[in-house]
């Protein structure tokens, strides 16, 4: 019997942006827990920077040090942690991992479904919020704390294109030693050693920050599913303004409860590559 070429790897890897798509902005719940005004804050600090060549992630953490320093609203590592601890994710999102296993299950019975966060915000929230134990991985900013725990650089950023170098590592297994670091990107990884094919991973996100990887899956054969809020339509500006081709499988409004939009789309996606992957196991003899 001829064999299939195609590589088969039993599992799918579904990559949640976090800030609107998951729980609403970790940098504006930072902000009002500190007391002041997210749209004032950005309006009177971080745009002049944006308008003179900063990047935006850049200059909203240049200036949440400046105020912690010199403001008294300090930004500790512990301040940080708590805010993850109390940070009020979305309706019933905290359901949706054991359905979406389920439904791969439905499938194949051993398949393994792996959950990942990519996000531009500083990961120190998502890490100590109540769903951060179902991901395999959770990559983000990363802020450098001094001996008193107190925010003083960022060591690491994501800026939104950045997340297609996140997928591909992914792809080709990187993160399993850590190695992603960005020159890593470049090692080359036979194609029959990835760790998995792009073609069964599912990324879901919530507008412009997301694009570049919303691009990508649309690449590589993937899926892109997009996540919008009523109040964040700006988040999606210029959207239609790109190529039909570029565009994600389904737009949806943030609702995990059973039966939404979203759920029918997750279940949509979870089981179509788990059909894949059914048609790849068999062709592999197994």
């Amino acid at each position: 019997m001829t064999r299939a070429t195609k590589l088969y790897r039993n599992r799918i890897a579904l990559i949640f942006d976090f800030d609107d798509t998951l729980a609403p902005s970790t940098f504006h719940f930072m902000l009002s827990k500190l007391g002041m005004a997210p749209q004032d804050f950005e309006k009177m600090h971080v745009q002049p920077m944006v308008d003179s060549g900063w990047e935006k992630i850049l200059a909203r953490y240049h200036c949440l040090i400046r105020e912690s320093n010199n403001n008294g609203h300090r930004v500790t590592e512990e301040f940080m942690t708590q805010l993850g601890r109390e940070f009020p994710l979305f309706d019933h999102t905290s359901e949706m991992f054991d359905k979406v296993r389920r439904w791969a299950e439905e499938i194949i019975d051993d398949i393994a479904v792996e959950f990942y966060m990519l996000t531009a915000g500083l990961a120190e929230i998502p890490e100590a919020t109540a769903i951060a134990s179902e991901f395999k991985q959770i990559w983000g900013g990363a802020g450098a704390f001094n001996e008193e725990g107190e925010l003083v650089f960022v060591k690491r950023i994501i800026t939104h294109p950045e997340k297609r170098r996140y997928l591909t590592q992914l792809a080709k297994g990187l993160h399993l030693d850590g190695s992603l670091q960005p020159e890593n990107i470049y090692r080359d990884v036979p194609s029959e050693d990835y760790y998995i094919p792009f073609d069964q991973m599912i990324y879901v996100g919530d507008g412009g920050s997301d694009m570049s990887a919303f691009s990508m899956m649309e690449d590589v054969g993937g899926i892109a599913i997009g996540v919008v809020l009523a109040e964040e339509l700006e988040n999606w500006r210029g959207y239609d303004e790109i190529h039909e081709d570029r565009r994600v499988e389904n737009l949806a409004a943030a609702d995990y409860s059973a039966g939404s939009e979203l759920m029918q789309s997750l279940e949509a996606a979870v089981k179509s590559i788990a059909y894949r992957v059914a048609l790849r196991k068999r062709s592999h003899g197994e």
